[in-house]
Formats: structure tokens, sequence, C-alpha cells
């Protein structure tokens, strides 16, 4: 896969990781994955309220349910709608499962039935070209990559040829107080300061990372 495949690939993962890292939008797409077909907006937000009370559905009252509805026409099914991963029908109220790749791993379904405490900082890494580059070139090295290094191979893809030793200073100094410090808090690389070296870290070889990857 090229490098602009591969990030392609991983934005679609982040966009997706964007709109699960939401409890309630989480709690769409698991109860679309036990439906056999559509499901009405309002016996999804009655199903909501009802699993919070521990109640049944046909006891929720008016208010409460309208609140809820209100809250999922608004937010959170215009967020799954744009992320792909659920078809939404506004005119007919329902919303349905839809066949997409994601949600056919049983990684992504593992990822929606935990808590997403850890997405924070996650996603602020990801949201970044520079810590998306970093990744890009970690998951191709089957080990720690020396920050200088690392800082070369990203110059060289702002340039045609080779980088500067002044451009290549620049970026290392960046990786080193900014980008490097973010990533490792995330979990997804490991900075070994002393040794100078980075190397992919524990979100990114687990369902989060993978997803970032575009595996």
């Amino acid at each position: 896969m090229s490098t602009l495949e591969n990030t392609r690939t991983r934005r679609l993962g982040t966009e997706s990781l964007d709109a699960i890292a939401n409890d309630t939008q989480r709690r769409v797409l698991v109860a679309l994955a036990d439906a056999s077909g559509p499901v009405s907006e309002r016996e999804l937000a009655a199903t909501f309220v009802a699993d919070e009370r521990d109640e049944d559905a046909d006891s929720v009252d008016g208010e409460t349910l309208r609140s809820v509805h209100t809250e999922l026409y608004h937010a959170h099914l215009p967020a799954l709608a744009e992320a792909g991963l659920v078809s939404w029908n506004r005119s007919r109220e329902t919303v349905a499962p839809v066949d997409h790749p994601l949600l056919d791993d049983g990684r992504f379904e593992k990822l929606l039935r935990t808590d997403g405490d850890e997405w924070d900082d996650v996603r602020a890494c990801v949201g970044d070209e520079t810590r998306l580059a970093v990744l890009d070139v970690l998951a191709s090295r089957p080990g720690p990559v020396a920050r200088r290094a690392l800082a070369r191979e990203l110059a060289a893809r702002e340039v045609s040829g080779s980088p500067s030793e002044s451009a290549v200073s620049d970026v290392e100094v960046q990786l080193h107080h900014a980008h490097l410090p973010k990533l490792d808090e995330a979990g997804l690389v490991d900075y070994d300061l002393d040794a100078e070296t980075v190397a992919s870290g524990e979100t990114a070889v687990s369902p989060v990372g993978d997803l970032l990857a575009g595996a």
C-alpha cells in the first residue's frame, strides 16, 4: 500500500474512532448490531433510557423520551451517518445497520463495548499530520528507530531530494519537544529519551492502533 493510500485508510479509521468516542454513539451501533432491520428513532431512545434505569422500554415517560430523542436526532445520528457507520432515514425516522468493513471486524466490535477513557489522547495525536507521519514510519519498521533517522525521513517527505541537515535538526527538535512526548503519553509510541530511539507503543498494537494503521 502506498503512503498516500495508507494515510487515507488511516483517516477512515480515525473518523470511525471519532464517531465511537462518544458513549451514546457506541450504544447506537451495539443496538443496531443486534437488530434484524431498521429501528425507529423513538424505539432507540426508549431502549437507551430503559437500559439506564433498568426498566421496561414501554414505561419510559414522554418527557425523558423526547429529550433523548432530540439528542439522538441533532447530535449522535448525524455523526454516525457522516462516518458511514449507520443508514439514517430522516423522513421515516429510522436507523439501520450498514455494510461497513469495520463493523465486520471483531476488533472494532470490541472497541464498541469498552469505555473510551484513553481515546482523548489518541484522537489528539491522530489529528496532527506530523504525528500521523511518525506512526506511518514506525508501522514499516520492525524495531526501534533512531530519533535522528526518524527526523530525516520526515524532513525528506517535505522536499524533493535530500533535506538539509538544518531542516532535519528542526524536525528533530519538534519531535523531541512536542510530538514524541504526546505520542508516548497516548501509548502510541515508546520514546526512549536516553537511547534517543522511538518504537511502536502498546496502543499501536492494540485494536485502536490497528485501526489507525489501516489494518
